[in-house]
């Protein structure tokens, strides 16, 4: 690494920590924070194993997106990994996680603008029916464990199954993409608009969505690991089985409830705590987690995709410069 680069990594993770020890004080402006992290230093190598997966939850992102472009042959890599990070900073800024599409292309050729709007949105359901299916799967287990009699665990097991069936009907219809395809026609809009659409969901390889659904799946349960890590750094009493559900069902409604994207940290750490307390973890456990989480997979790699952002618009600025010049 240059010395710029190693200069600008410990830049942001010096701003991850203090950011981090900020918000853990106003949070829980009563506790002691100093003596919260030094009784919980035995568990630091958890706290370690999920910052090193940070840039293996990326590039598997970064993967899904090659395996459905195979814009890496004509744009090269680089240029990718920077479209992937800009997309990462406008995501965490902008509604629903919408400036993710718009991100992605900031770098990348116009000429391939189509294409990797395309990418995004087949990687991005895949995604989705991960977060679906097991947080489904999570919150069955935990209403059936929870439950306080046995009629209502059964009530509960009811529903969930009956949900859970619903959403593999949806993957299914998901996977079968020319039956997809024949559908869109069929919608109550314009020609043009319906064309659009189709030509939006054109696959040219259909083991390209399935090799995606797999990277989707193991980015899936890097983010899973990474929050089960953090979660145990600070409480490590809570069985296995009960966390992994846990976890599962707090990234689940995180994704059925999208407007709180928008809320960002502040939506998210307010699920964690809900969800987690219900298993046992204490609110400031949950809360600190959560908050470490979303510095370690989304403040750091948007300091990044900033800083790559910025750069650009300061070399157009030179450059139009220099054509005023000549």
């Amino acid at each position: 690494m240059r010395p710029r680069q190693i200069s600008l990594f410990v830049l942001f993770v010096s701003v991850a920590l203090f950011v981090i020890l900020i918000v853990s004080r106003f949070t829980y402006p009563d506790a002691d924070i100093v003596q919260y992290y030094r009784d919980r230093t035995l568990y630091y190598r958890y706290l370690v194993l999920a910052i090193l997966l940070m840039p293996v939850n990326w590039w598997l992102e970064y993967l899904k997106f090659v395996q459905m472009s195979h814009l890496d042959q004509v744009n090269g890599r680089v240029v990718l990994i920077k479209s992937l990070l800009s997309g990462i900073f406008l995501s965490a800024i902008t509604p629903v996680k919408s400036g993710d599409y718009g991100g992605r292309l900031v770098f990348i050729r116009k000429d391939d603008w189509a294409i990797a709007l395309n990418a995004v949105f087949w990687g991005n359901g895949c995604q989705l029916l991960w977060l679906m299916v097991c947080g489904l799967l999570g919150l069955l287990y935990l209403s059936t464990v929870l439950s306080e009699n046995l009629l209502q665990a059964k009530t509960s097991l009811v529903v969930v199954l009956i949900v859970v069936m619903l959403m593999l009907i949806i993957v299914w219809f998901y996977l079968r993409i020319a039956l997809v395809r024949k559908l869109v026609f069929y919608l109550p809009f314009k020609e043009k608009l319906r064309k659009v659409y189709y030509n939006f969901l054109k696959i040219k390889n259909r083991n390209d969505l399935y090799k995606t659904l797999i990277i989707a799946g193991l980015r899936y349960f890097t983010y899973i690991i990474q929050s089960m890590l953090l979660i145990s750094v600070f409480n490590n009493t809570i069985a296995f089985s009960l966390l992994l559900s846990g976890v599962m069902t707090v990234f689940f409604i995180q994704a059925i409830l999208p407007v709180l994207s928008f809320l960002g940290l502040i939506g998210r750490t307010g699920i964690a705590i809900f969800v987690l307390n219900k298993i046992g973890v204490s609110e400031m456990d949950s809360g600190v987690s959560s908050i470490m989480l979303w510095v370690v997979n989304i403040f750091i790699p948007s300091m990044v995709g900033l800083y790559f952002l910025f750069r650009k618009m300061i070399n157009k600025k030179k450059k139009k410069k220099e054509l005023d010049i000549s």
